[in-house]
């Protein structure tokens, strides 16, 4: 049996609360990466900071609760009203929890990439406006789309075995 292996990353985005933000990639076992765009000597001197995401396949979507949790701190780290008495995991994905983070007006977009012994290879990118709006591709659209760009009868063979 073989392991599905992935890596990911986002862009640069402006996050509401970046300590929130931070705390609650913490869960998840995400790591946060930072950019600081580089102003002219005229401009503001106080440093903008942005922040993005890198994923590997040991992260996930679901959070574990333990006792120490309470029902504020999940919703301020994750936009949930969940009672941990009553459920000991939530499960959060990656257009929920930006929605919830990101600085109006911001997009973060994510890339990921996997593959499971070259037996197939996955491909996906999603955009998430901080309004909620969100927009999702896939590698494997290219099937569809080279049938109907190519006027064929069928979809090509898949690329994998």
């Amino acid at each position: 049996m073989a392991d599905y292996i992935s890596y990911a990353r986002t862009n640069y985005f402006k996050v509401k609360d970046p300590e929130a933000f931070k705390d609650a990639a913490g869960h998840f076992g995400i790591d946060i990466i930072t950019h600081t765009p580089e102003k002219e000597f005229d401009e503001d001197p106080e440093p903008e900071i942005l922040y993005g995401l890198i994923y590997d396949s040991a992260h996930n979507e679901y959070i574990y609760l333990d006792e120490d949790v309470s029902s504020e701190d999940i919703l301020k780290l994750f936009g949930q009203k969940v009672d941990p008495k009553t459920s000991d995991s939530i499960e959060v994905s990656f257009t929920d929890f930006m929605k919830h983070h990101l600085a109006d007006g911001e997009v973060a977009v994510y890339m990921e990439i996997g593959y499971e012994k070259m037996r197939y290879l996955v491909g996906v990118a999603i955009a998430v406006h901080s309004d909620g709006r969100a927009i999702y591709s896939n590698l494997s659209d290219i099937y569809e789309e080279a049938q109907k760009q190519f006027g064929l009868d069928e979809e090509p063979s898949l690329a994998e075995y």
